[in-house]
């Protein structure tokens, strides 16, 4: 995408892409899919709120090289936990408000942060967000459960965290003894189901650990 301002003070936007079909959607409001036709006109929508005078442009794939391997783009750690143990949970500690690090394929709330653009999300990168105010439901990168804890701390939040049970991380250490309540999920390969990323990893497996969820409040 390649941006400018108008005379006016509007954001002009130039959206390049390799799809014949995205081009014609954005070009002529719509198509023959309804979702698409909706994701179209709720694009046009956020351009007229924020004053953008966006065209669609097409290019050929071999001229896109770096934004078709973005697209292509794998993530490991997309893992979502099954839909049956969080309406468990969060009966338990819930009624959650807010799922902080999702995306409009696996939110477990109708509010959700995301880590990547997500049409849907409230937010995008939870780390920049109050949590205060809420009741915190994070799956996160489990490179990130530091930060997380970290985060909710400095926001006095109220946080259920799912984890995987190592002991010989700092933060397992902070979680048994800080936790209000520590429960133990199902050892079983359904306990976290794969995203639509990592869904596309060949002969991907579940995570092989035993999995925590742990209530803490700051």
């Amino acid at each position: 995408m390649e941006g400018s301002l108008t005379a006016d003070g509007a954001s002009r936007e130039r959206c390049v892409l390799d799809s014949t079909a995205a081009v014609f959607n954005l070009q002529k409001g719509g198509g023959p899919v309804t979702e698409l036709s909706a994701l179209v006109k709720e694009i046009w929508k956020e351009c007229i709120v924020h004053t953008v005078d966006a065209s669609a442009e097409w290019i050929s794939r071999d001229k896109n090289e770096e934004a078709d391997l973005l697209s292509r783009f794998r993530d490991s750690a997309d893992w979502s936990l099954n839909r049956d143990l969080f309406n468990q949970i969060d009966a338990r500690w819930g009624p959650h408000t807010i799922d902080r690090f999702a995306s409009q394929h696996n939110n477990h709330c109708s509010r959700f942060n995301s880590r990547y653009f997500d049409s849907k999300a409230e937010a995008i990168d939870a780390f920049a967000q109050d949590w205060s105010r809420d009741n915190n439901y994070a799956n996160p990168d489990w490179n990130d459960i530091s930060r997380v804890i970290e985060h909710a701390r400095k926001c006095r939040a109220r946080l259920t965290l799912i984890l995987p049970d190592w002991p010989s991380k700092d933060w397992h250490r902070i979680v048994r003894s800080e936790a209000k309540e520590l429960i133990k999920l199902p050892s079983s390969p359904n306990t976290l189901v794969p995203g639509p990323r990592s869904s596309q990893i060949k002969h991907i497996v579940a995570p092989p650990f035993l999995i925590l969820a742990a209530r803490l409040v700051f």
